[in-house]
């Protein structure tokens, strides 16, 4: 159950903030406040994704800090789309300087977007989105955790939620 002060900012200006966005990383909602008004996203599509998602994890961010159960954490959904090499955002960090936390779930957000059906592409394998991870380690996702999710995933396989 959210507290109540959350859910008035999820609701307000824009009413859905859509599914989970990463359920295995313990995120509260999918992608908050990266959910813009029908008019927004149709008229400026190609925009919607290159600049406007970039305020997200700030977003995020502002609306789980009165949360103190979280600790931390909330520091690692401000820096999930942080790349090694400091082409991410929103401070352009890179490396030792991202947090742990915020790589792991870098990696499995990576994972979700690719194996998840999107408003703008179907989703892709299992083994296809293992195949991107392996391209972006290094460059944009750390490869000592790239490794060893790649290495669970085939072993065990992913575990559907619903």
């Amino acid at each position: 159950m959210r507290p109540e002060f959350i859910d008035s900012k999820l609701t307000s200006p824009w009413p859905n903030f859509g599914e989970k966005h990463d359920r295995r990383s313990g995120s509260t909602d999918q992608n908050i406040g990266k959910h813009f008004p029908g008019r927004l996203f149709q008229r400026y599509h190609g925009i919607y994704h290159r600049r406007l998602p970039r305020k997200h994890p700030t977003r995020a961010h502002t609306i789980l800090q009165g949360l103190d159960f979280l600790g931390s954490s909330i520091d690692y959904v401000l820096a999930h789309h942080e790349k090694m090499d400091g082409t991410g955002y929103p401070k352009g960090i890179t490396g030792e300087q991202i947090p742990l936390g915020a790589k792991i779930l870098a990696v499995a957000d990576c994972f979700d977007a690719i194996t998840t059906t999107r408003s703008y592409q179907a989703a892709k394998s299992t083994e296809h989105a293992l195949k991107i991870l392996q391209k972006l380690s290094g460059r944009h996702l750390d490869p000592s955790l790239v490794t060893p999710f790649i290495e669970e995933i085939r072993e065990n396989g992913v575990e559907e939620v619903s």
